[in-house]
């Protein structure tokens, strides 16, 4: 009962909006009763609560940096004892020895603990953010530091996150052997692997020599609900996407020989969007892969399906002109269609683009049969052109998410695409409010996706494999160039767009803000351009 009143006195104290001290003080009792109290029942709630404040982005830096020195030592405590060790590919591996030693005890608390908070949590982000920042030092005050230290504690801090993930590795083959005792294995499942899912994303190389375990799931054969399979598929195919980049050739042509890609493909007709999507992206990326030729089994197998839904597409295409009047299983592969194709063309290597550059009236629609990788993006163009002019809002709606998969690969085409008008049609105020809708979201997704290609480095890698590109192109930081063109884009319709500020529709008022933000982060936009209007 103490603890149960404890919890929610703190809880009150840290929903303080202006008590800075108070919710400092809420912290450090938070600290100290889990220090001295490892299984203390409601740690999760109080490790989420936690993870939320230093999220929010209206919290006081003095509060945020307190609780990262919280996790820091909660979870990271030992992370020094792991400084001196290399941390290659290779070396991210911690020996099953080390994980049954009292050395990684403490590793394997931690993992524990954060599976419990990812299953509490609704999105494991903020505990992205944590493990980020904690491999790049900042969460021990590493900007006071030299750089030789700093290089030390980073290598330390991977190698102890490569002992979690090896516990966390642990964690799911046990529980494996005892998955008949589990009341509910795809909750729990899941959270084992969208915890292996964050680690992933703060550094790829720690699931490098652990993916080949979790490929089994690709079959989506464990046994639980379609929600769970979905969520399973979705979170292993992501890791897959995220290793990707540090696999070998000879680990890209053992997984062409293997049944990988018919398991991905499969996935493609049976789940939704957001497991189809990453099924799709997992597969691009490994039969992209420079070590992966044009002929590999990978690349053939990323065409052939994009030709199979292409060709349905064609099929479907003349058949009518309002698809909300036909049967809802042809709609919705209509819809599955679109969505799967789009999501093609947007892992379509840029190095390609230079065939895009012409204006849209140079893109044709091609058989089924002549359809290559090189072609896709141009001749699915025009297919996803006829349906945009559908009547049907929904199949409207799909089309234009399809095309913004070709402009976030190919942005000079949204180029050609704005001088034709269509831009500004989908916007105005005759286009239906869910179009309108669709429209923001699709800019503002094509922005950040660019963004984080440039400051994840992916940018840069692309350029560097081109081998016309120059030396001083490298410098002026080319890699740029195409986040501007969409900005510009973007730009030309800010009238617009400050009108749609005022739509008489909520969610479009709010995506409208949110476009304005994202171009004025990146500075895209002129801030003055904000207050003009309201002195016109």
């Amino acid at each position: 009962m103490f603890c149960v009143l404890l919890l929610h006195l703190i809880s009150s104290l840290l929903s303080l909006t202006h008590l800075d001290a108070q919710r400092k003080r809420a912290i450090k009792i938070f600290r100290d009763l889990i220090a001295g109290n490892p299984s203390y029942p409601e740690r999760a709630t109080v490790f989420t609560k936690l993870l939320t404040q230093a999220a929010d982005r209206k919290e006081d830096d003095g509060v945020r940096d307190l609780i990262h020195e919280t996790f820091l030592t909660l979870w990271f405590a030992n992370y020094k004892s792991y400084a001196g060790i290399k941390t290659s590919s290779a070396a991210l591996v911690t020996p099953l020895r080390d994980i049954r030693s009292g050395r990684a005890s403490s590793a394997g608390d931690t993992a524990r603990q954060m599976v419990e908070v990812v299953t509490m949590s609704s999105s494991p982000k903020h505990l992205t953010s944590l493990v980020q920042e904690m491999i790049k030092g900042q969460g021990d005050n590493g900007e006071g530091k030299k750089a030789s230290q700093r290089k030390v504690d980073r290598a330390a801090a991977e190698q102890y996150c490569a002992s979690i993930v090896a516990c966390l590795i642990e964690e799911l083959v046990s529980f494996e052997e005892h998955r008949d005792t589990q009341d509910n294995s795809g909750a729990q499942l899941v959270s084992l692997l969208t915890t292996l899912c964050v680690f992933a994303e703060a550094n790829p190389l720690l699931l490098v020599n652990h993916y080949d375990t979790l490929l089994h799931y690709l079959k989506a054969d464990n046994g639980v609900s379609i929600q769970y399979e979905s969520a399973i598929v979705s979170h292993v195919c992501k890791i897959l996407s995220l290793v990707s980049n540090c696999l070998s050739e000879n680990d890209i042509q053992r997984l062409g020989r293997e049944d990988l890609s018919k398991d991905l493909v499969k996935i493609t007709y049976k789940f939704g969007i957001s497991a189809t999507g990453a099924a799709v992206e997992a597969l691009a990326k490994l039969a992209t892969h420079p070590h992966s030729g044009e002929n590999s089994p990978l690349m053939k197998s990323l065409v052939k399906l994009a030709a199979t839904f292409y060709s349905h597409l064609v099929k479907m295409k003349d058949m009518t002109n309002d698809f909300s009047k036909v049967k809802e299983r042809d709609r919705n592969n209509v819809h599955r269609a679109l969505s799967v194709l789009g999501c093609i063309c947007r892992y379509h290597e840029k190095e390609d683009a230079t065939m895009l550059d012409d204006q849209l009236e140079a893109f044709v629609a091609v058989p089924s049969k002549e359809l290559t990788w090189s072609n896709l993006p141009s001749a699915s163009f025009v297919l996803f052109q006829a349906y945009l002019s559908k009547i049907d809002t929904a199949t409207k709606c799909k089309a234009l998410r399809a095309m913004a998969g070709i402009f976030s690969a190919h942005p000079r085409v949204m180029l050609a695409f704005e001088q034709e008008g269509i831009l500004k049609e989908i916007m105005s105020d005759s286009a239906h409010p869910t179009l309108q809708l669709e429209s923001l979201q699709c800019w503002r997704e094509i922005l950040i996706s660019e963004e984080l290609r440039v400051e994840s480095g992916e940018a840069k890698r692309q350029m560097e494999l081109k081998s016309d590109i120059t030396t001083s192109k490298k410098i002026s930081g080319d890699q740029d160039g195409d986040a501007s063109l969409i900005g510009a884009c973007c730009i030309q319709h800010a009238p617009r767009l400050f009108e749609m500020t005022s739509s008489p529709h909520a969610t479009v008022r709010l995506h409208a803000l949110l476009l304005i933000e994202t171009l004025l982060r990146q500075g895209l936009l002129n801030p003055m351009e904000m207050v003009r209007p309201h002195y016109d």
